[in-house]
């Protein structure tokens, strides 16, 4: 269920990958309690999201560029990233979000695809993966 979401990857901007996104915030609108949905991917898709003033309030927008790096709760501890300290900081705990649900690693990588498309490689917690540490790519 959409209620149960803690973050939203968008690899590129086409119709078929990035449309859908209106319609889950707007079912978790209904829900007063959940934090705003976790969005990553491309700044072509913020600045798209950025035109629906009504959904403004329902996420919160990580650029994909980000994690071009390798990510993980570790690291962010040591990440010196920005210019302004409170954006910053705002910056790492929305980070720390994407790793809440038994994530424990997280980079992104560039496609052949079409303009600013973008791969995910993650891996899951030890505990999630049921033995070793399960590492994904999409």
């Amino acid at each position: 269920h959409v209620k149960h979401l803690q973050f939203v990857f968008i690899s590129h901007i086409h119709a078929d990958h990035h449309l859908g996104l209106v319609h889950i915030l707007s079912i978790r609108s209904f829900y007063s309690s959940l934090s705003p949905l976790l969005i990553i991917g491309p700044v072509s898709v913020q600045k798209w999201l950025g035109e629906l003033p009504y959904i403004h309030n329902s996420y919160h927008f990580i650029p994909v560029h980000l994690f071009l790096h390798p990510t993980s709760p570790h690291l962010l501890q040591q990440e010196r990233e920005g210019d302004d300290r409170q954006d910053r900081e705002s910056l790492r705990r929305e980070k720390e979000r994407v790793f809440e649900g038994g994530i424990s690693f997280l980079q992104a990588v560039r496609v052949p695809h079409c303009h600013d498309s973008f791969a995910l490689v993650f891996s899951l917690s030890p505990s999630i993966g049921q033995g070793d540490r399960m590492k994904i790519v999409y």
